[in-house]
């Protein structure tokens, strides 16, 4: 049997999914498949009526926790997301209205790992297309054998200054009408750091008028 030493050294890796990802090239006749429209999630859709999301979330169990202002709620559950082991509840799910219309939704999941975070990526994906964008750390880890060859392995990384992100959008950058922002962070409370999932979904077509 061969001895291994083994020698870690710890790197952060950025990757970032190219746009394509979910696109499909120019064909001849220079029709281009569109992707489809993020616009509804957990059956809340963007340019609902204040009443028409609060009615959603009370169904679900959520609680009004307070308005903020008289554009602006957040509940307390309401959405969710599970697998066939495990249902993970909001802790905040905050409401953003222009006369009347919702146009932004901020979600924030409280979970020891990233389970979550794979959990909601997959709904989105799912219900849409994959990430355009994909961003996580990872550390690399290096088997030195003793003949000289070298095995790495890679596992994910996850500290109190890096994110793990992944985006979805329409429109072109720079001038996007919907977007979805996922995040994976550490936030601190009080003296501890806890893990916390972040999700923002925006429809920047809906304008005061």
């Amino acid at each position: 049997m061969v001895k291994m030493k083994t020698i870690i050294i710890s790197l952060v890796i950025l990757a970032v999914l190219n746009p394509l990802s979910a696109q499909v090239k120019k064909s001849n006749n220079k029709n281009i498949p569109q992707k489809k429209i993020l616009q509804e999630f957990w059956d809340i859709k963007f340019g609902s009526a204040r009443l028409e999301c609060e009615k959603i979330l009370n169904s679900r169990g959520g609680n009004l926790l307070t308005a903020l202002s008289s554009d602006t709620i957040m509940y307390k559950g309401g959405i969710f997301v599970y697998d066939d082991k495990i249902k993970d509840t909001a802790e905040t799910v905050t409401m953003y209205f222009k006369n009347n219309k919702l146009f932004k939704f901020h979600v924030l999941f409280s979970h020891s790992d990233s389970s979550t975070y794979n959990r909601v990526k997959s709904y989105i994906t799912s219900h849409y297309f994959k990430p355009d964008f994909d961003a996580f750390a990872v550390n690399s880890t290096i088997k030195l054998n003793d003949d000289g060859s070298e095995e790495k392995e890679i596992e994910p990384r996850i500290e109190s200054k890096i994110n793990v992100q992944s985006g979805w959008h329409n429109g072109k950058r720079g001038g996007n009408t919907h977007s979805v922002k996922l995040n994976l962070k550490h936030k601190k409370n009080g003296i501890f750091s806890d893990v916390w999932v972040e999700l923002e979904c925006l429809d920047s077509t809906i304008k005061d008028d």
